[in-house]
């Protein structure tokens, strides 16, 4: 598994951002803020393969937006409906029906987020079809055809549920 390590430094930009708030983090220390970062790839560790290291990749904070007044709550909800996508969970049926577990229906609390079910849905979607026409071609197709069509399937759901499009491909 690879480990994440935070650079200590924050890039200038971002320490600009955080600078109004130190006084009241050393005067409370038990307070807390919201904040929108953005996070840059600096360093990347590939141990060799015999050793017992774990690889690392190594981020640095580049941006970094604090809210005030009414932003707190807009940021916060968009927290709260980030993590719901995050921890969302769900069982298949008998017939391959999406069942949303009790956890989740609980977080959810009444409260829809369209944007991203319509993103998913439209997502899966896709893949069905992707998955239906793999099938079709049943004989014709070789063994790493259908292992690259398996393969396609599988990254694709993988970002779709993740968000992170797969390594090697570019970010839109």
């Amino acid at each position: 598994m690879t480990t994440l390590k935070l650079d200590g430094t924050p890039g200038a930009g971002a320490l600009a951002a955080l600078e109004p708030h130190i006084p009241g983090l050393y005067a409370d220390p038990g307070r807390h803020f919201m904040a929108i970062v953005e996070w840059r790839h600096i360093e990347r560790v590939q141990p060799a393969p015999d050793t017992d290291k774990e690889p690392s990749v190594k981020v640095k904070m580049v941006s970094c937006e604090v809210p005030i007044g009414e932003q707190v709550d807009a940021v916060r909800s968009a927290a709260h409906a980030l993590f719901l996508r995050r921890t969302a969970q769900a069982t298949l049926t008998e017939q391959l029906d999406v069942e949303l577990t009790e956890r989740t229906l609980e977080r959810l609390a009444g409260e829809m987020v369209y944007a991203d079910v319509v993103r998913l849905q439209a997502g899966i979607s896709a893949f069905q079809r992707y998955a239906e026409d793999a099938c079709s071609r049943g004989a014709r197709a070789t063994i790493g055809e259908l292992k690259a069509d398996l393969k396609a399937i599988r990254d694709g759901l993988r970002a779709l549920s993740t968000g992170v499009e797969p390594a090697g491909k570019a970010a839109r």
